[in-house]
């Protein structure tokens, strides 16, 4: 009769290895869902970057510009006005 025992061992073996492979693979699921909800992200990030960069450089040429033509005034400011 022992070979009943070593044969319900096995089953109950064979059972947890199932689960511990179903397990396996959903975590593996999930790491490559991560994975690419990662990459997802990090590409926008990079496009939010390009656009904040672009979008500085839009501001500091404004500022050159204000700052031109601010001064272009205060240069022009004494003459008098004509018609």
């Amino acid at each position: 009769m022992p070979h009943y025992h070593v044969a319900a061992l096995s089953y109950r073996l064979a059972a947890l290895n199932y689960r511990l492979a179903d397990t396996n693979y959903r975590l593996a699921d999930t790491n490559y869902r991560l994975a690419d909800t990662n990459y997802r992200l990090a590409a926008c990030n990079y496009h939010v970057a390009a656009r904040n960069y672009h979008l500085s450089d839009i501001s500091y040429q404004l500022t050159a510009f204000n700052y031109r033509f601010a001064a272009a005034i205060y240069r022009y400011s004494h003459l008098p006005l004509t018609t």
